[in-house]
């Protein structure tokens, strides 16, 4: 996952595309404005988490698969609201649940985009 890198564009569209948005090769860009605002707002926090948050600085994360992926489970295990907010509650979300499921989906569209 280091050793493919993406552009900005990429990283959106891979984004959109992990929180359930793909429109099937077509530019996102001409269909962001369908998207509801939770979801573009989520895909700028995973952006900026990709920017800036722990190991973005890394080599190897900034600009790669690996980096998006490594933000959208940043923002799934730390940054996400999680029904209850306890942390008993966000722990079963990171191993079990909707979180967990961003991960597994996230991981499973980061290893298409290495095959590809």
């Amino acid at each position: 996952m280091v050793c493919k890198t993406l552009n900005d564009k990429q990283i959106e569209a891979f984004l959109f595309d992990v929180l359930g948005y793909s429109v099937d090769g077509k530019e996102i860009y001409n269909y962001v404005d369908s998207v509801p605002t939770r979801t573009r707002n989520i895909v700028e926090r995973i952006k900026e988490l990709h920017e800036v948050g722990p190991g973005a600085n890394l080599p190897g994360a900034k600009g790669t698969i690996w980096g998006a992926y490594n933000a959208v489970t940043n923002y799934a295990d730390f940054h996400s609201v999680v029904k209850g907010n306890s942390e008993e509650a966000r722990l079963n979300s990171a191993f079990f649940g909707n979180m967990a499921t961003l991960k597994d989906r996230a991981f499973t569209k980061a290893l298409q985009l290495v095959k590809a």
